[in-house]
């Protein structure tokens, strides 16, 4: 599989509960799609972002920056739609 398309991409958490057990679900399901790495970084913490237990490591919170970094031929679709999920602040479509 190539790899030759790698995206980074840095949403602000929006939700006053902050990157919670649904979020991090949600999260995971969408980086799921991308056959290539997901990963996140917040705060000096770095997650495989398909794992929720790993995201929720992260713990970030209201107001906090997450960074993506997706590699694959689906990187730029997932990162839309974990741009999306951030803008409505994890609810579902």
């Amino acid at each position: 599989m190539p790899l030759d398309k790698i995206i980074t991409a840095t949403f602000r958490v929006l939700d006053p509960g902050g990157l919670h057990v649904r979020p991090a679900a949600r999260i995971a399901f969408i980086a799921a799609l991308n056959p290539g790495p997901v990963t996140a970084f917040c705060r000096e913490t770095i997650a495989d972002a398909k794992d929720r237990l790993e995201l929720l490591l992260l713990a970030a919170g209201p107001g906090d920056e997450v960074t993506f970094t997706l590699a694959g031929p689906r990187a730029s679709d997932v990162a839309d739609q974990l741009r999306l999920l951030f803008e409505r602040k994890f609810l579902p479509n």
